[in-house]
């Protein structure tokens, strides 16, 4: 039987159903008990009820943003009318992260997540959020201590030099991790092809086979195994942080890029965005595909009309109005974008993601708002060597998007 890491119930509260189904699917599968809410009142009402039968109050997750009674408001309500308000972990939008964490500060709401949530700082999070012995005043200065990694990987370290590879390996196991370390391109492929590593960190200048050949021939592999959930996520570490190396690296099938030195907590990070799960999941049970972003967007495209409609002080043929005119804007956004990707144009590529980001936010939508917010700070900050691989993904949510926002100019 899978062991439980909480023993503590969480409420689940999120009015999103394609996010609350991602999220209790995690605590499922990390045996947490727990329960699920579409509305923060719905919830309020079960919180009542179980303190009158002297239940015992749960650990509270709790998305920041929903109808009739938000997050925020809810956490005023339990402590207004409940005996023993219990702990709260607030989730924040990215858009919206800004405000939110000021709001959380406000209220003395000290653990919160940024949605797309990530199982590894998730489960840290609930963690140390049901802990007793954690002092919860917020820190005065400097960055939060890093929980360790819970579960144990198996993780293959490619490396010709024997220092990095020393600090790699000293890492990863005072994490817990089991590591194996090779020295060049060709050893690492005959160890991935054994089958049993959770991860892969491999260096891209190596002798015999480089890393880019190395992931490009993993993934071929995992190809002709469709049967099986054979996925690997693998780590590109390069020396040599030249311009598009990261975008070779995605193509050839990395799942992330770092370059040297290697600083601690950003390594964990990323472990924590691309290994699918930290703990409890079944051997081997890996996607078939991962996003390539280093921000991994859940998968929400829904049209809020309500959202538009408040916005448009619930004038029906206004929203009909400015939706028609997205429609046929959008696909120039994208071609401009493109365009001006393809003449290294960075400054280009911020305005018109701002404009798509500003527009797309009006209906809800919030990978396209995301991925478009991405795409902004890639132009700002003159880094688009992942910028293609952002709009393609963009371009698909936006076409996602499509079919509910017709539906809505079509009603009459």
């Amino acid at each position: 039987p899978r062991p439980s890491l909480l023993t503590t119930k969480v409420y689940l509260i999120d009015d999103n159903d394609r996010a609350r189904e991602v999220v209790k699917g995690y605590l499922d599968q990390w045996g947490i008990p727990n329960q699920a809410f579409g509305s923060a009142l719905d919830a309020l009402a079960s919180l009542r009820g179980a303190q009158e039968a002297d239940d015992g109050m749960p650990l509270i997750l709790c998305d920041a943003n929903m109808p009739d009674l938000d997050g925020f408001g809810l956490v005023e309500r339990m402590r207004a009318e409940l005996d023993e308000p219990p702990r709260v972990v607030m989730m924040l939008t990215t858009t919206g992260q800004t405000v939110g964490a000021a709001r959380c500060r406000q209220l003395g709401i000290t653990d919160y997540l940024i949605k797309p949530i990530r199982p590894g700082r998730l489960l840290r999070t609930l963690t140390t959020a049901s802990s007793p012995q954690v002092d919860y005043a917020p820190p005065s200065s400097g960055r939060p201590s890093r929980a360790p990694t819970v579960a144990q990987l198996q993780v293959l370290v490619a490396e010709d030099n024997a220092i990095n590879a020393t600090l790699l390996r000293r890492l990863l196991e005072r994490q817990g991790h089991d590591v194996t370390v090779v020295e060049d391109g060709r050893q690492a492929l005959d160890r991935t092809a054994e089958g049993r590593f959770d991860l892969a960190i491999l260096d891209m200048q190596m002798p015999e086979v480089g890393g880019l050949e190395v992931a490009w021939l993993v993934r071929e592999e995992e190809k002709k195994q469709s049967g099986e959930a054979s996925y690997l996520p693998m780590i590109a570490v390069t020396a040599h942080a030249l311009k598009g190396t990261r975008e070779a690296c995605l193509k050839a099938g990395f799942d992330a890029y770092m370059s040297k030195p290697i600083r601690p907590d950003e390594l964990l990070e990323v472990i924590d965005a691309i290994v699918p799960t930290t703990f409890g999941a079944p051997e081997r049970e890996r996607p078939r595909r991962r996003s390539y972003m280093g921000d991994a967007i859940t998968a929400d495209d829904r049209f809020d009309r309500d959202k538009l409609l408040t916005y448009t002080g619930h004038d029906v043929e206004l929203a009909r109005e400015l939706v028609g005119m997205f429609l046929e804007e959008y696909p120039g956004w994208v071609d401009a974008i493109r365009l001006a990707l393809n003449e290294d144009d960075a400054r280009e590529v911020q305005r018109v993601a701002h404009m798509v980001k500003g527009a797309v936010s009006n209906y809800g939508a919030e990978t396209a708002t995301d991925l478009a917010l991405i795409i902004e700070r890639m132009g700002r900050e003159g880094d688009l060597a992942n910028a293609a691989v952002a709009l393609r993904e963009l371009a698909e949510s936006l076409e996602r998007l499509r079919p509910s926002l017709e539906d809505f100019v079509a009603e009459r």
